[in-house]
């Protein structure tokens, strides 16, 4: 009987230990509110049904403030690209999982307007990118490198994945680099409006952890990670070998953070 009481008031303790506050989660505006409630939504459920605590989570506006308030300590965790990884572990996070391994980034635009996928028609053009802190940014800035084209095109960004989509559909923009999580999700009567200019390699997104988690909620992470709605998902401890993306956004964000 004391060891069952004993094994009671340890449960009990890591419990209370997680609950003193909530669970604090921020996420970048690489996605919509509504994208992210899909993606994300029973995942969340799940990890306070288990722990008992409050999730307490805030989709960021900005990719600057977002990125600076990963800097600044107090959040639990956070989805991420996976080029983010190298740079938030210098800033008390650690990978845990790893997930949507395959998707890539492509850089569209309507048929109506191009007659082939030659980039050099795209002289004069807005290219529309979520943000200079993703891999549809660095994806494109590499294209236009190869086909010396960095100076001869106008780029805009901060905006999400989604919105892209939408702009390109309701013809707000020509041209468009963005992730294949959201542009697969188009009817296929709409991809077909589409030329595909360019095609990245496989990338993948991150779940990043405050090193010091608590052991009751990565319990919790582990437990819910079937319910996470993006593609297949699972336990990532390794840590990986910078890439050349990975070493940009370091640069990017040591910058950010000197202003």
């Amino acid at each position: 009987m004391k060891i069952i009481l004993a094994i009671w008031f340890m449960v009990f303790s890591c419990l209370n230990h997680a609950c003193e506050e909530s669970i604090n989660l921020v996420y970048g505006p690489f996605y919509s509110a509504r994208f992210y409630n899909e993606y994300i939504f029973k995942f969340h459920e799940n990890i306070e049904r288990i722990t008992g605590c409050h999730i307490t989570s805030q989709l960021i506006p900005s990719y600057e403030a977002y990125l600076k308030r990963l800097t600044q300590g107090g959040i639990y965790m956070t989805f991420v690209p996976g080029h983010y990884e190298y740079a938030l572990s210098q800033y008390g996070f650690k990978p845990m999982l790893k997930g949507a391994v395959g998707a890539k980034i492509l850089l569209v635009s309507k048929i109506k307007k191009y007659k082939d996928m030659n980039i050099s028609q795209l002289e004069g053009e807005t290219i529309l990118v979520p943000s200079i802190y993703t891999d549809a940014y660095l994806y494109l800035m590499d294209w236009l490198e190869e086909s010396a084209m960095t100076d001869k095109v106008n780029i805009s960004s901060n905006t999400s994945h989604d919105d892209i989509a939408v702009k390109l559909i309701t013809d707000r923009a020509s041209v468009g680099a963005l992730s294949t999580t959201i542009y697969n999700r188009m009817p296929t009567s709409v991809r077909d409006d589409f030329f595909v200019f360019k095609k990245s390699g496989s990338t993948h997104a991150v779940l990043m952890v405050a090193e010091d988690l608590p052991h009751v909620i990565h319990t919790a992470i582990i437990d819910s990670i079937s319910l996470i709605n993006l593609g297949v998902w699972f336990e990532y401890y390794g840590r990986s070998q910078p890439d050349e993306h990975s070493r940009a956004f370091k640069r990017q964000l040591d910058a950010l953070l000197k202003k």
